[in-house]
């Protein structure tokens, strides 16, 4: 076998010298990658999940879509970081929720087979077939998780199984059976709480038994939380070792406890005497989301006072007493970020704190304060690059000098981003990100620095370029969405092709690697000459073709046509 492989190098080598030598140093291109590697998905994805089926790990996801690249896939797919495939002829109808219990892949959602098998609403994937969770539910599943080694799911089912559960279900991976009887009503929120599983939401009965709009559970029944609040509860949280539970409600436990309470495992008190909203017909007065920040909790929603002071939308408690953060925002906030130790707020506002900070404020544990005179427009999106704030939105001006939908911050001034980022459409820029050391910008533009730059462009710290030929729909066509996956820029939002290749809602930017580049190096060289003849005939067992890097032909084994390949891409 020596003898073969070496009399096989000899024979790559004399090939070789036909081709021009690789060299010194090689680049990839970034571009559009080929539509029929990633051609996207044809509607909605509901949910996603990493799962491994043995054969590494892939993204799964799930939704309202019936294609995915250029195959069938019906609501839910499979993504290894190359292809999509489809897990068998998938499910008869939407997927809102995807989890991984007992090493098997679990979709819920409102169908009624999966793989052509009876699955009520919820079934399970062990990689190679689909099969049923008992008889499942008789309405949709919303929601899973695992807790205490069992499968949790929430929805609007009455039934699991052929048994009552009202809402929610637990699997033990043989049978359901209700969490007691269940909950009466919808559910809003969840958390785990010294070690209970601990509900929120609109009902009023829990396992049988009363549990005013929350409930938690031990592993084994519901039981309330002493009496419980009077209204919805919306958020819950856990601060400074107790439950914190915010909402509509103005009483817990009996006592009065405006819109805000917390549970220390045995009684409901009161967050000082709380928080108060605003009235009237279009108004919807509460609490609708709780953080933890610089080590204090902050709440938002639309409440105006809190613990009898004007907090405008937003308010800290430090574990004694509220706080207003100044005079609180008085607007619409669509941004945040952290930055150099301090809060980033943007969005259609003009006094937070009572300052003057159009668009834009920060907050530094103390005070609001402006970035110089901040917008003439609202801002949509924030980031860092460089070590800069950058803000992204419809605004034409920062700081009183033109910058067209996006500008940088540098602690002192704004700046434009060259001469910015313009379009037919009112222009904005809805998304941000940095990749491979650029930064990304996406949403509604046409042109990049007087560049064509179709919906996305990126910025080098001095000059805008485009991203290939950019994205193209249906008017009006955007980018809503950036992330950073597998090394690639992944783009998402209205659009249809990317790079004149079919692309729908979904694309990829990345390198252009070379057939044949085995050791990643961007040319095609002898190292990778000898990678391929040291893999010589192996790869037999392959299941995907990136199981073996070196079968450039996808036969599942190396041989002369790879080699060939390889030869052909020389240099």
């Amino acid at each position: 076998m020596h003898a073969i492989r070496h009399s096989l190098k000899l024979l790559g080598m004399l090939g070789a010298v036909f081709f021009a030598a690789a060299p010194a140093s090689a680049q990839c291109t970034d571009q559009w990658l080929p539509g029929d590697a990633l051609p996207g998905l044809n509607s909605t994805v509901h949910a996603e999940v990493v799962y491994d089926d043995g054969t590494g790990p892939a993204l799964y996801v799930g939704g309202f879509f019936t294609v995915a690249g250029d195959v069938i896939a019906n609501h839910i797919a499979k993504w290894d970081g190359t292809s999509w495939s489809p897990l068998g002829s998938g499910i008869s109808g939407v997927v809102d929720a995807l989890t991984v219990y007992n090493g098997e892949l679990i979709a819920g959602g409102n169908f009624t087979t999966a793989g052509g098998t009876p699955a009520s609403r919820i079934a399970r994937w062990d990689g190679t077939n689909w099969s049923p969770l008992g008889s499942g539910m008789n309405n949709m599943v919303r929601a899973l998780t695992v807790y205490n080694g069992e499968l949790i799911a929430g929805g609007r089912f009455t039934t699991a199984g052929g048994t009552a559960a009202s809402r929610i279900a637990r699997w033990d991976g043989e049978t359901w059976s209700p969490l007691g009887s269940g909950m009466g009503y919808w559910v809003y929120a969840l958390t785990v709480y010294n070690g209970e599983l601990i509900a929120g939401g609109q009902f009023t009965t829990a396992g049988g038994k009363e549990a005013n709009y929350i409930a938690r559970w031990d592993g084994k029944a519901w039981s309330p939380l002493g009496s419980g609040t009077n209204s919805r509860v919306y958020a819950l949280t856990v601060y400074n070792g107790e439950l914190i539970a915010g909402g509509v409600f103005i009483t817990a436990g009996g006592i009065e406890a405006n819109l805000i309470a917390r549970w220390d495992g045995a009684t409901w008190s009161p967050l000082g005497s709380g928080l108060e909203g605003c009235q009237g017909k279009y108004c919807y007065p509460g609490v609708l989301a709780l953080a933890v920040y610089n080590g204090e909790l902050i709440a938002g929603g639309e409440i105006f006072y809190a613990g009898g002071m004007p907090v405008n939308g937003i308010a800290r408690w430090d574990g004694t007493s509220w706080s207003p953060l100044s005079s609180g925002i008085l607007g619409y906030v669509g941004a945040l970020t952290v930055h150099n130790g301090e809060l980033f707020a943007g969005g259609y506002f003009n006094t937070p704190g009572g300052t003057e900070a159009k668009y834009i404020a920060r907050w530094d544990g103390t005070s609001w304060s402006d970035l110089g005179s901040g917008m003439d427009g609202n801002v949509r999106a924030l980031t860092v690059y460089n070590g800069e704030l950058i803000a992204g939105g419809s605004f034409t001006t920062a700081g009183e000098t033109p910058a067209n939908k996006i500008a940088r911050w540098d602690g002192t001034t704004w700046s434009p981003l060259g001469s910015g980022l313009e379009g037919d459409y009112p222009t904005s820029v809805l998304g941000l990100t940095v990749y491979n050391g650029e930064l990304i910008a996406g949403g509604f533009f046409t042109t990049a620095g007087g560049t064509p730059a179709n919906k996305i462009a990126r910025w080098d710290g001095t000059t805008w370029s485009p991203l290939g030929s950019g994205l193209e729909g249906d008017y009006p066509t955007s980018v809503l969405g950036l992330t950073v996956y597998n090394g690639e820029l992944i783009a998402g939002g209205s659009f249809t092709t990317a790079g004149g290749q079919v692309s729908a809602y979904w694309a990829r930017w990345g390198p252009d690697v070379p057939l044949g580049d085995l050791d990643g190096d961007c040319t095609v060289g002898r190292t990778d000459l000898d990678i391929l003849l040291d893999t010589w005939g192996l790869c037999a067992d392959c299941k995907l073709p990136g199981d073996c890097p070196a079968d450039l032909d996808g036969d599942c084994t190396v041989g002369v046509v790879d080699l060939l390949i390889l030869l052909g891409n020389w240099g």
